[in-house]
C-alpha cells in the first residue's frame, strides 16, 4: 500500500538518511578477516571462452525507487555464476527486493565476452522475481556496518536450464587454504571496465574468518556477484561469491545450508519458490 504513496516513503528515507538497508542476521557475525592488499593483482579482459567462463554471467537489474518516486528506472550491472545449468548464484544486494528500490526487471546474459541486449537469455519480471528470487538471511533492517557482507548472497532460478555443460562444481568438502591461487569472473566497471565485457582475475587467498574471505585481486563496481574458484586436478570450485572491494562471501556451512534448502524448494515447485 505504501508503495502508492510516495510521499509516505520519502518521510521514511528521510529519517534513515546515511544508514543502510540491510538484512536481518540469521547467524552470529564473527568475522574480522585480513584486509585485502594493498598490492593488487589486475583483472584482463577475455579473449577466447573456455571452461569455467562460459558459467560467468552479466546481470542488468531495473528498478524503481524513491529517488526517482518509482516513476523513472534505475539500471544497474552485476555478475553472477551459473551452477547446474539454471541456477545462478550472485550477491544479494544485486537482486535483493529493497522497499526503497524494489527491483522491477532483470535480464542475464551468460558465457559471453561482451554482454549486450542482444546476447541476453534469461529476463525475469515483477513476477519472476518474487518466485524465484532467494536472499536468505538479508531481509530488511536499518544498519550501518560491513557485516552486511556476511549475509550477502542470493540464489535465483531461471526456470530452465540454459546450458548443458556444467564446469562449475559446487561442493561443501572443497575449502580454500590461505595462500592458494584462485580466480574470479565478472563484468567490472569503475576504473577498470565498462560493466559489459567480461574479465578474469587470477590471484591467492589473502585470509579467512568465518564468512568472509579476501584476496588480492583488483576489483570494481560490476564484479559484485562474480563467482570466486579454485581449481584442483582440473576442476573448478565454486568457493565464493564477491561481495565488496577484494572480499568475497565464502562458501561455507551456512552458505550450503541455505543453498541445499534453495535446490530442495526449487524440485518441489519448479519456478515458483
Amino acid at each position: 500500500m505504501l508503495r502508492k504513496h510516495p510521499a509516505l516513503w520519502a518521510v521514511l528515507a528521510a529519517s534513515t538518511t546515511g544508514c543502510s538497508i540491510l538484512g536481518s542476521y540469521p547467524y552470529p557475525d564473527e568475522s574480522h578477516p585480513t584486509a585485502p592488499s594493498s598490492a593488487r593483482q589486475q583483472q584482463s579482459p577475455v579473449t577466447q571462452l573456455s571452461s569455467p567462463l562460459e558459467a560467468v554471467c552479466h546481470l542488468t537489474t531495473r528498478r524503481r525507487n524513491i529517488k526517482k518516486l518509482w516513476i523513472g528506472d534505475v539500471y544497474s550491472n552485476g555478475s553472477a555464476a551459473l551452477a547446474q545449468g539454471r541456477y545462478l548464484i550472485t550477491a544479494a544486494h544485486n537482486v535483493y527486493d529493497y522497499p526503497l528500490g524494489w527491483l522491477d526487471h532483470v535480464d542475464v546474459s551468460c558465457n559471453q565476452k561482451t554482454a549486450t541486449a542482444q546476447t541476453v537469455i534469461a529476463s525475469l519480471n515483477r513476477e519472476h522475481i518474487q518466485q524465484r528470487v532467494s536472499a536468505p538471511g538479508y531481509a530488511w533492517r536499518l544498519h550501518g556496518s560491513e557485516r552486511k557482507f556476511e549475509f550477502d548472497f542470493a540464489f535465483i532460478d531461471l526456470g530452465t536450464s540454459v546450458v548443458s555443460d556444467d564446469p562449475f562444481l559446487v561442493d561443501p568438502q572443497v575449502v580454500p587454504r590461505v595462500g592458494e591461487a584462485l580466480f574470479l569472473g565478472g563484468y567490472p566497471g569503475g576504473d577498470i571496465s565498462d560493466a559489459h565485457t567480461l574479465h578474469l582475475g587470477s590471484g591467492v587467498v589473502v585470509g579467512i574468518d568465518n564468512n568472509l574471505m579476501t584476496y588480492d585481486i583488483e576489483t570494481a563496481t560490476g564484479n559484485s556477484g562474480g563467482p570466486v574458484w579454485v581449481t584442483r586436478e582440473g576442476k573448478h570450485y565454486l568457493v565464493g561469491v564477491h561481495v565488496s572491494d577484494g572480499r568475497a562471501r565464502l562458501f561455507n556451512a551456512s552458505f550450503f545450508t541455505a543453498w541445499d534448502t534453495f535446490l530442495k524448494s526449487a524440485e518441489e515447485s519448479p519456478g515458483t519458490h
